[in-house]
């Protein structure tokens, strides 16, 4: 519909705007889910559809913005047009698609800059001058402009203002634009607005009542890059996301009770009196951290965030020594309330790269906690091995476009099962 000349330089912020003819929209969306687009479950946005595709290669995330009829307003779109129909009508091959006739994409662009932007950002004012000098069907803009701006205005008159860079001018015309469309659809009108508002407020909530997060376990003995990947992935990954730590190093900690550095202090520095009771403190405080942070884990979902476990109840000992009864019970009581992951990715290397990497424990250890990572796999379905040998760039795209696989196969439904398999097709 409009920026198909800034499709070169479009970044992961960036979307591109489509319209669609109605009675085509499920085969649209059939053949985005063979693209591998996901359509984001959003509430309150409507006729707006949101697809969202990664691909790894080049490491970028696209967003379509579909739209099966041309409304505006802001902040909910209620007033709707009849300029579709000759959108796609007088639609325009250029390179691989198609845009409107400049006609329409004038008209249409300067309405979006007037009900929705309320603004003329440069770009938009550098567009509009060159469509501008590419109107050749002056009788079919005239039709336009009668239709969807006022009776009074022109053609000449609109042409006028644009190469007076009167933008202040058009600006003002807004709200008359508004007024006459309101008045010939005033119901239609209130029911979007009001049926938007609702549901954008109930879009809040809308975890709770449809799939909409996933969580992820990232496994992988010191020195496999868990932490360095759910940084990067809570940092870049498209939808809204939570990075939660599940260790017990303070340092790394990301969510914690402010009991525990005071309990980690006095256990080191207090008087003997003190230091005893911080020790004694010490495991119950541990468990009560790690309930409060699955806590957290379960608020993050039902917003329909991304949530990445650095560290989970499956994590392996350090060699084959023997636990304590406190391990086993500290870990049974961890267990209980943790929720299990919708994907575990196992980022997997032989033991001497891991001690390469970070000098801790020694290869003989490492090489026995991968191999109980990779025994894991026989009673995790959704678990997913990753090659860590590459760089944290590659194993970064890899993860990401897994984890943006999985969440397209929960959102419709699919298995765990059916999706280790497909993962793994793509693997190979």
């Amino acid at each position: 519909m409009r920026g198909y000349e800034e499709l070169e330089t479009l970044d992961d912020t960036g979307d591109v705007d489509l319209l669609v003819q109605a009675d085509q929209i499920g085969q649209f969306q059939a053949l985005m889910a063979r693209l591998q687009f996901v359509r984001l479950p959003v509430w309150g946005h409507a006729p707006h559809q949101f697809f969202v595709a990664y691909d790894e290669t080049t490491d970028t995330w696209l967003k379509l913005d579909v739209v099966t009829t041309v409304v505006y307003g802001k902040p909910i779109p209620s007033l709707e047009t009849n300029l579709a129909e000759g959108c796609l009508a007088r639609r325009q091959p250029r390179g691989p698609t198609y845009v409107p006739a400049p006609e329409d994409e004038l008209v249409t662009l300067l309405l979006h800059c007037l009900l929705d932007k309320g603004a003329f950002a440069p770009h938009r004012q550098a567009r509009v001058r060159a469509l501008r000098a590419e109107v050749r069907d002056e009788a079919t803009l005239n039709r336009l402009l009668r239709q969807a701006w006022s009776p009074d205005m022109t053609w000449a008159r609109l042409a006028g203002l644009i190469d007076g860079e009167c933008w202040e001018a058009l600006l003002g015309e807004a709200g008359g634009i508004a007024r006459r469309l309101r008045r010939s659809q005033s119901m239609a009108v209130l029911r979007r607005r009001l049926a938007g508002c609702t549901l954008r407020k109930l879009d809040r909530v809308a975890g709770m009542l449809q799939p909409r997060s996933l969580t992820v376990a990232l496994l992988a003995p010191d020195g496999g890059g868990k932490t360095t990947l759910a940084t990067e992935l809570a940092r870049r990954f498209f939808l809204p996301s939570r990075y939660i730590y599940m260790g017990t190093n303070i340092e790394a900690s990301t969510i914690g009770l402010p009991t525990t550095r005071w309990i980690h202090e006095q256990s080191r520095r207090a008087s003997k009196p003190l230091r005893l009771l911080a020790r004694g403190l010490r495991f119950p405080n541990n468990v009560a951290e790690q309930w409060y942070r699955y806590g957290m884990s379960y608020y993050h979902m039902m917003r329909g965030r991304l949530v990445l476990f650095d560290r989970y109840v499956y994590d392996a000992p350090g060699g084959k020594r023997r636990t304590s009864l406190k391990s086993r019970m500290r870990r049974w009581l961890l267990a209980a309330i943790a929720p299990e992951p919708d994907l575990v990715v196992f980022l997997d290397a032989p033991g001497a790269v891991l001690y390469a990497r970070k000098g801790e424990h020694s290869p003989l250890i490492l090489e026995q906690q991968r191999q109980h990572y990779l025994d894991l796999q026989q009673h995790l379905p959704q678990m997913v091995v990753v090659d860590a040998t590459k760089s944290a760039d590659q194993v970064r795209r890899k993860v990401t476009a897994l984890i943006w696989q999985w969440y397209a196969k929960a959102l419709r439904g699919e298995s765990a099962a059916r999706s280790k398999r497909t993962a793994a097709i793509g693997e190979r």
